[in-house]
């Protein structure tokens, strides 16, 4: 399980600088405010803490990810509030159904292929069998999302 961030530094950032280091406005981050899942409303502020600022992100990466909250809300079941995850850090095991730290395995993060054939081949079928279950469940999402993006960028270039 992962914990919050939740150290304050000295230098708070100011909101614009976020907004555009995340191609993100305010519209954008009402919505997930009024969604319960930032802990502090946004247009309040001028400037913003680290803890602030990754909970933004995390959430933000969410959304830019899946573009569905109900499967954010899936994400973040069981998530300790404010959501001030390091999203870099971090990674959801479907296996376990839960966000890990990716220091928790000893594969690293830059090798997605073996950390992948690695959980393959940890799964047994008749003990795993809901686990892999959920694991077809969000590859197809992922696929899904992937084809209709592609399908975008495809139309985008017809009209030029």
């Amino acid at each position: 399980m992962i914990t919050p961030n939740l150290q304050l530094d000295l230098f708070p950032v100011n909101k614009i600088d976020v907004y555009k280091e995340l191609n993100i406005n305010d519209s954008d981050t009402n919505v997930y405010y009024e969604k319960g899942y930032l802990s502090f409303n946004i247009s309040e502020n001028t400037y913003l803490t680290s803890p602030q600022i990754l909970e933004l992100k995390f959430i933000h990466t969410l959304y830019l990810k899946h573009k569905n909250f109900e499967i954010i809300n899936v994400y973040l079941k069981g998530l300790q509030k404010p959501y001030a995850y390091n999203i870099e850090k971090v990674y959801f095991n479907v296996f376990k159904n839960e966000w890990c730290y990716f220091s928790d395995v000893e594969i690293e993060k830059n090798n997605k292929h073996e950390m992948i054939d690695f959980l393959i081949d940890s799964l047994d079928a008749e003990d795993d069998n809901s686990d892999i279950k959920n694991l077809i469940i969000r590859l197809t999402i992922i696929l899904a999302d992937h084809v209709r993006s592609e399908a975008s960028y495809r139309e985008l270039m017809s009209i030029r």
